[in-house]
């Protein structure tokens, strides 16, 4: 099952383990045929396809790359700091999409040369994860908040089925927001803040609307696929915590 499937990735990687487990299926079940379904940033169906068996594996790599195509990203390649409000498994299996962050933290698999991102800071964990804050390790900082609603043996159960242990890693714990950013700021060896290069997200689903600061703006206007709604404001903090709401509409929840 499951475990299995993971233990082999530790040694092989799932790119290659995948292909070889669906030879071996085919070759020796009677199987009629496949349903692909590729699903857009937000999980909604995007496309259905029937597939025979006999082209799972052309048609499936030709699918991928039409799946990537419609997978979330941040609109920076390049950031020094990126505020995630939320984590949580309803959002991505790993609490946040890896193809988001850009950290794969195990399965032997490289990490992409893009997004370049230098700290993350996660806010909080939903309560549709009931505790399960595996992927956790993807964040630099996290917030008090967070750490009070993971439940160990929850996550420590999913770490060790999944064989990413690394991703359930629970990284350094602040007490307020100013002290997360901060921290992470003056870890990356930002000289100047007008220089520094931050995105604030609700999370790595909902990614229509963020804030940035003044060093991206310039880049913003220049480009077609993005729009400045706003001009900038100082961040306003609340007892040391985020006074802007969540970015997007998405059910966050302000502190």
């Amino acid at each position: 099952g499951a475990k299995t499937a993971h233990a082999w990735a530790l040694d092989w990687s799932f790119r290659n383990m995948i292909p070889e487990i669906t030879e071996r299926l085919l070759g020796e079940l009677p199987v009629v045929g496949g349903v692909a379904i590729l699903e857009d940033q937000r999980d909604r169906t995007e496309q259905i396809e029937g597939v025979p068996p006999e082209g799972f594996l052309d048609r499936e790599a030709e699918l991928l790359e039409t799946a990537y195509e419609l997978l979330p990203t941040l609109p920076f390649d390049d950031l020094d700091l990126v505020v995630f409000d939320r984590m949580g498994k309803e959002i991505s299996g790993s609490g946040m999409d890896t193809n988001v962050t850009g950290r794969l933290l195990a399965f032997n698999e490289p990490s992409p040369e893009v997004p370049d991102i230098r700290r993350i800071y996660t806010r909080s964990l939903t309560a549709a994860s009931h505790g399960n804050a595996a992927g956790v390790g993807q964040a630099d900082f996290i917030h008090r908040d967070l750490l009070g609603d993971l439940e160990v043996e929850d996550t420590a159960i999913n770490a060790v089925t999944s064989g990413s242990v690394e991703n359930a890693r629970i990284p350094t714990t602040v007490e307020t927001d100013r002290a997360g950013i901060l921290a992470c700021l003056s870890t990356v060896g930002v000289r100047d803040r007008w220089d520094a290069r931050v995105i604030r997200a609700t999370d790595t689903m909902h990614l229509e609307r963020m804030y940035a600061s003044e060093a991206l703006l310039e880049e913003a206007r220049e480009r077609d696929d993005l729009r400045v709604v706003a001009e900038p404001e100082p961040i306003a903090f609340e007892n040391g915590e985020l006074a802007a709401p969540s970015p997007t509409d998405a059910d966050a929840r302000p502190r």
